[in-house]
């Protein structure tokens, strides 16, 4: 539903027992993927409040990724790869850039040409949308 865009960013989502009724599950399940949701920077939980849905942010995105795989990046010596990233927070547009080298880092230590190949088709895609955004 916020993938969707059923619900954009701004917007509160339906109280916990309407969320019960709509997924057919228990409070205990909805509270869980509430916190799941805000633990990835998705929505922002307020005692008393409805939850909202959020953006999350470089920072969010970054804290979550070292989090969840710190062990996988210093095994595979990402290190050098992250750390663009880490130094660019606060700075979307630069975040985004070194966030799309990152990501060919990855495909290219695969040594699947494919992979590389679609890295690269991506990355021409992102340009070409930016560049036409510019231009709006």
């Amino acid at each position: 539903m916020i993938a969707e865009g059923t619900y954009p960013r701004g917007t509160l989502l339906p109280p916990e027992r309407e969320l019960m009724r709509l997924f057919g599950i228990e409070r205990p399940s909805i509270r869980e993927a509430l916190f799941a949701l805000n633990r990835m920077g998705l929505v922002t939980i307020s005692s008393g409040e409805r939850v909202r849905i959020t953006t999350p942010t470089p920072d969010r995105l970054i804290t979550e990724l070292s989090g969840a795989v710190r062990h996988f990046l210093t095994h595979l010596r990402l290190d050098h790869a992250l750390r663009p990233n880490a130094e660019a927070r606060g700075d979307a547009s630069r975040f985004e850039r070194t966030d799309v080298g990152f990501h060919y880092v990855l495909a290219t230590m695969t040594g699947n040409p494919i992979f590389t190949a679609a890295q690269e088709i991506s990355e021409s895609i992102q340009r070409a949308s930016a560049s036409q955004a510019t231009e709006r």
